[in-house]
């Protein structure tokens, strides 16, 4: 009897740990090339358990990382685009990252908001792979392609 408790105590802790670990969304997080103003983009591409029609997009300043450490919201510039990159602007956008990426760790998480013109509101947590994509060393490389 003992070896079977302690089977389903082991199985239900397992399941506590995966359900607590879920996210409101998820997507990826990358880089952005030659950019003045903005050094990452955030991509959600799931919402509630579904895929989304139009991705729910927010560029994070260069500075991200010290509000991280401090914990704070961010006011981003956010939109909503479609896979033929046709992108509508958020009336308002705020993202806080709550751990990013460490040695050995390619999550990125957080908590975010966004309010499209339109009245819609998505907001809650985030989980997002990160995504690291060698950088062009100048960027007229990327006007060539």
């Amino acid at each position: 009897m003992t070896g079977k408790l302690r089977l389903l105590l082991g199985c239900l802790s397992l399941f506590a740990l995966h359900a607590a670990d879920r996210s409101d969304a998820t997507g990826s997080m990358s880089p952005v090339p030659c950019s003045l103003f903005y050094a990452y983009r955030l991509v959600l591409v799931r919402f509630q358990e579904r895929i989304l029609d139009r991705s729910i997009e927010f560029d994070l300043p260069s500075d991200w990382r010290q509000k991280v450490r401090a914990k704070q919201w961010t006011e981003v510039g956010g939109r909503e685009c479609s896979d033929q990159r046709q992108c509508e602007p958020a009336a308002e956008a705020k993202v806080q990252i709550t751990r990013f990426p460490r040695r050995g760790t390619k999550t990125v998480s957080g908590q975010f908001v966004v309010l499209f013109r339109d009245g819609r509101k998505f907001e809650g947590s985030f989980q997002a792979r990160y995504l690291w994509r060698p950088l062009p060393r100048n960027c007229e490389e990327l006007s060539i392609k």
